[in-house]
């Protein structure tokens, strides 16, 4: 017990994790979590194939930890610019960095798009458009860089720069939109 509140067992609480461990339980759920790891792992290794680094080499979960740091590229940049085009991940901390402020890798899920009907050709296309937005994000912060007074790049200016690159976030983002737009979406 805390001071001033009282503990409780909470059966809302118990009854979801029963609702889960039913769900869980089930060959429907088996397939699906079959499915969402190797898409996964179809993504790390296309990424792979195009020179980029997966923590670990690889993946055996949902996840996949991308490390950017070879690229020049910050996780936070890399979800700025992602933000941008529509797709959604998170800025990660990888192995060796010294910040979890400025990390240097991103992570990415596989659940939501296996969720909406992707397969492992389709998460070939996902990796594509990551590349591409590695790749816009490195023409950005070179456009910062060689505009800052000490070529150093931080997320204001990063962002800033982003609104010179209209039209190549925009072209990118309608792409994306389109393709995504064809998957079901849970909810609607």
């Amino acid at each position: 017990m805390f001071p001033g509140c009282q503990g409780g067992p909470h059966n809302h609480q118990i009854a979801g994790i029963a609702v889960q461990m039913k769900e869980v339980a089930s060959a429907e759920w088996r397939e699906y979590a079959k499915t969402v790891q190797a898409n996964a792992q179809t993504l790390c290794k296309v990424l792979t194939t195009k020179g980029y680094d997966i923590v670990s080499g690889g993946t055996d979960t949902h996840l996949v930890l991308l490390d950017l740091r070879k690229h020049g590229i910050s996780g936070g940049k890399m979800q700025i610019i992602c933000d941008e085009l529509d797709i959604t991940l998170n800025k990660n901390a990888v192995p060796g960095d010294l910040s979890a402020i400025n990390p240097g890798g991103v992570r990415i899920g596989a659940p939501a798009m296996t969720s909406r009907g992707c397969g492992e050709k389709e998460f070939e296309q996902i990796a594509e458009f990551l590349h591409r937005a590695i790749t816009l994000a490195k023409e950005v912060d070179a456009a910062a860089k060689a505009a800052s007074a000490d070529g150093v790049v931080k997320l204001a200016a990063f962002t800033a720069a982003v609104a010179d690159f209209k039209e190549q976030t925009s072209a990118i983002r309608t792409e994306v939109r389109q393709w995504a737009g064809a998957f079901f979406m849970p909810g609607n």
